[in-house]
């Protein structure tokens, strides 16, 4: 894994696109990135080539909250990775948005209204601009499935913890470098 690491992006920078998808409204069908494609990516087309990620046909707005969340989930990876010992070779992050801007309008209301609500339940006192409102749903499953990204860190086949080994640098490493791509694409 190691050799073949060090024939790829993951060598230089820390890290490698494998493939992914992008969700094109207009069309109703997907730009699909393939491992080919990935494949041939260097350290001088990783940015930009990642940056198709977010071509998805959504306001500039929500795809820079969507990229700020991935930057603030990537950062608490990042302070857990520095505290633990362990290892995590071959391991993957799936990153995940909702491309749809219908579906992604409405899951971005739904969360807001259950982050309104479970404040009322605390009884702490928030204001809600009328744009923020929304009509009630009774279907609460539906709500809870409706998220507008995610991010997991997955393929822990290769991944140990174990003491006195200390943080894993590569895996940091990888993740700042990733960091500081997702950066370029938002105003921070």
């Amino acid at each position: 894994m190691i050799r073949k690491a060090e024939n790829t992006t993951s060598g230089s920078i820390g890290f490698k696109l494998t493939a992914f998808k992008v969700f094109k409204k207009s069309t109703e069908s997907y730009i699909n990135y393939s491992r080919d494609y990935c494949r041939k990516l260097t350290t001088d087309n990783i940015a930009s080539s990642f940056s198709h990620f977010f071509e998805a046909e959504i306001s500039v707005k929500l795809r820079q909250s969507i990229i700020e969340c991935f930057i603030k989930d990537i950062e608490s990876l990042i302070e857990v990775m520095k505290n633990e010992e362990m290892r995590l070779y071959g391991a993957s992050l799936l990153f995940v948005y909702e491309g749809d801007p219908d579906i992604l309008m409405d899951s971005i209301n739904k969360e807001k209204q259950r982050n309104h609500n479970i404040l009322l339940q605390k009884g702490e006192d928030i204001e809600l601009d009328e744009d923020d409102e929304e009509d009630d749903d009774d279907d609460e499953e539906a709500e809870k499935d409706l998220k507008s990204y995610d991010l997991k860190v997955i393929d822990f086949a290769h991944s140990f913890f174990q003491e006195n080994i200390g943080k894993d640098e590569n895996t940091l490493f990888g993740l700042n470098n990733l960091l500081k791509i997702l950066r370029t694409f938002v105003k921070i």
